[in-house]
C-alpha cells in the first residue's frame, strides 16, 4: 500500500513539473517504473508513453482554453514528426542503442545552448521556418520512435529556437506531445509488455497534477516566467544530452 501511494505521488509530482516546463515526462516515469516499481527497461518503455498520454491530454487543453497554444506552429511540427514516430518505431528494433543514443545526446546538448543564448521575439506573431520546424520534429520523433522518450526537450528547444516565449513553448509543447505520445504509445504497445497497473497509478497522481499546473501557470507574469524557467530548461536538456552521450 505505500509502494502504491508513493507511486501516485510520483505521477503527481512529475506531471506538475513536466507540464510547467513544457515536457512530456515519458523519461521521468521510465525511471519510476524501473528504480521504484521494478519493472524490466522493456516493460518500462512501453508503459511509460501510455502513462504520459492522460495527464498531457489534460494539461494541453487547459493551455488552449487559456489561449496559450500556438496551433499554426504545432501543426508544423506535428505534419513531420507524426510520420516518424511511426517510422521510427517500426525500425527501432533493428538499430542498436549505442549508435543512436549519442548522437541524440549530441544533438541535446547543442540544443540547450542555443536555448539559453535564444532572445525571445516581442511579437505575437511568429514565423514559422519549415525546415526548422521539420528538424527539430523529426529529432523528436526518434527519441520516441526509437528510444520510448516523449522527445519534450526537443521540443522544447526548438519553439524556443524559433523565438516563441517560455508560457508560449510550455503550451505548445503540451499539445504537440499529446499527439506523438498517443501515436508512440501505440506503436510501443504492440509487444504487449505495459503494467497496467502501476500505469493507473501513476495517471492517477499524473493527471491531479495536469489539472493543477496550467491554473498556477496562468497566473504567473510571463516576463518572469521566462527569466526564471528558460536557464533551468536550458540546464536539463543539456543533462539529458550528456547523460545519452555517456
Amino acid at each position: 500500500m505505500t509502494l502504491n501511494l508513493l507511486v501516485v505521488v510520483c505521477g503527481f509530482l512529475i506531471s506538475f513539473f513536466v507540464i510547467s516546463t513544457g515536457g512530456g515526462g515519458a523519461a521521468l516515469y521510465l525511471g519510476v517504473l524501473t528504480g521504484l516499481c521494478g519493472l524490466s527497461a522493456a516493460r518500462a518503455v512501453d508503459t511509460s508513453l501510455l502513462t504520459a498520454i492522460p495527464a498531457l491530454c489534460f494539461g494541453a487543453l487547459s493551455f488552449y482554453r487559456h489561449g496559450n497554444v500556438n496551433v499554426k506552429l504545432a501543426r508544423q511540427f506535428l505534419y513531420f514528426a507524426l510520420p516518424t514516430v511511426i517510422v521510427a518505431s517500426l525500425l527501432a528494433r533493428y538499430i542498436p542503442e549505442k549508435i543512436y543514443a549519442p548522437l541524440i545526446g549530441l544533438v541535446l546538448v547543442v540544443l540547450g545552448v542555443q536555448m539559453y543564448f535564444r532572445k525571445v521575439r516581442q511579437t505575437e506573431d511568429i514565423h514559422v521556418d519549415r525546415v526548422k520546424a521539420a528538424y527539430y520534429a523529426i529529432l523528436s520523433g526518434l527519441m520516441i520512435g526509437i528510444g520510448g522518450l516523449s522527445g519534450g526537450g526537443v521540443i522544447m528547444a526548438g519553439l524556443l529556437a524559433m523565438g516563441e516565449d517560455m508560457l508560449g513553448t510550455v503550451a505548445t509543447s503540451s499539445f504537440i506531445l499529446v499527439w506523438t505520445s498517443l501515436i508512440g504509445a501505440v506503436m510501443h504497445m504492440t509487444g504487449g509488455g505495459v503494467s497496467y497497473f502501476y500505469a493507473l497509478l501513476l495517471i492517477i497522481g499524473s493527471v491531479t497534477g495536469a489539472l493543477i499546473a496550467p491554473r498556477v501557470l496562468s497566473r504567473v507574469n510571463r516576463a518572469t516566467f521566462d527569466r526564471i524557467c528558460k536557464p533551468v530548461i536550458s540546464l536539463i536538456v543539456i543533462l539529458m544530452g550528456l547523460q545519452m552521450i555517456f
